[in-house]
C-alpha cells in the first residue's frame, strides 16, 4: 500500500523533454528516476493525474 505523507517531485527542464524523479517521505529513501517526458502542457497535467489516483492520501511538492 502506499502510505506516504509526503512525496518530493524533481523536475529538470530543457526544451524539448524533462526529466522526473521522486522521493518518498521515508527514512532512507532514495530518489527513483521516472524517466523522460515532453516538455509541454498536457504531459505535466497527464503526470500529476497520474501521482494522484497513485498516492491519492499524499501531498505532492513539486520541485524545479
Amino acid at each position: 500500500m502506499n502510505n506516504f505523507n509526503i512525496i518530493f517531485i524533481g523536475f529538470y527542464t530543457l526544451k524539448t523533454f524533462t526529466q522526473i524523479a521522486v522521493l518518498k517521505d521515508d527514512r532512507g529513501a532514495k530518489p527513483e528516476s521516472l524517466g523522460k517526458m515532453n516538455t509541454n502542457k498536457s504531459s505535466f497535467i497527464k503526470l500529476a493525474r497520474q501521482l494522484q489516483s497513485k498516492y491519492p492520501k499524499t501531498t505532492l511538492h513539486l520541485l524545479s
